[in-house]
């Protein structure tokens, strides 16, 4: 997941996709797993929608991951994270969660 949704982005900006992944993962309002922290959908504006959009376009299962990915993620597994308030990135900045910054090309939101 991480490498699909943040291939093209510096190691700091990887690390911060694991982050949301891990930081959902410790959330009450998120599944308790990063499995399902993935795959989770929702369902608003009358249709379901998947919070990974790579797991929509299923670019997830066509990515090779780098190995400046797996450091990335490894470092976040195992180290102290980058970020524990991120929950949300997105290419555009939102108002229905709080904006905190933006890195690269996304914008990070608790």
């Amino acid at each position: 997941c991480v490498e699909a949704e943040a291939g093209d982005q510096d190691y700091l900006g990887k690390c911060y996709v694991a982050d949301v992944i891990l930081n959902r993962v410790d959330s009450d309002e998120f599944p308790d797993n990063v499995v399902d922290v993935i795959n989770q959908k929702d369902y608003w504006d009358g249709k379901w929608h998947w919070q990974f959009e790579v797991v929509k376009n299923t670019h997830i299962n066509e990515v090779k991951v780098s190995e400046s990915t797996r450091q990335a993620v490894m470092e976040e597994l195992t180290g102290e994270r980058k970020n524990t308030e991120i929950l949300y990135f997105c290419m555009w900045k939102f108002d229905w969660a709080e904006f905190l910054f933006n890195h690269g090309d996304h914008y990070f939101h608790k």
